[in-house]
């Protein structure tokens, strides 16, 4: 993976998600995202899949991170609680294990005091580089 096409992809997913990177390190991935108003619910809280949503797109760049790709083959959840009112989201990704075929990747999301409001594990299956390696 070349620096441009991460850049290109980090630009799609801004546009499309509003998601935005913040440098980490090798196996690691750090995002936020500027809450809407629209991003809540009848509750004035961020909508789980938002939280889901980042967590994935996060835990997938700490895989570019590495010069590795992956498609989500599963992701398992759990929201630790809801904050009404929340302006901006942090999300910490890391690579777990990466394997031939499976990498294992770590995240969460936090609210802008730093309040843990979900945990994800995600399974990816790598994907072959066009030359067919991994």
């Amino acid at each position: 993976m070349g620096q441009e096409n991460w850049t290109q992809a980090a630009e799609r997913i801004y546009e499309r998600f509003r998601i935005r990177f913040i440098p980490a390190g090798e196996g690691i991935a750090e995002s936020e995202l500027e809450l809407r108003p629209e991003d809540g619910n009848f509750l004035n809280m961020p909508y789980g899949g938002i939280l889901f949503n980042m967590a994935d797109v996060t835990a997938g760049a700490a895989l570019r991170s590495i010069d590795a790709m992956g498609l989500t083959i599963s992701g398992d959840v759990r929201f630790m609680r809801g904050v009404p009112n929340v302006k901006m989201l942090r999300c910490r990704a890391e690579l777990r294990k990466l394997g031939k075929s499976i990498a294992f990747v770590d995240a969460a999301v936090f609210d802008e005091q730093g309040q843990e409001l979900a945990a994800m594990s995600f399974s990816f299956a790598r994907k072959r580089e066009p030359n067919g390696s991994l």
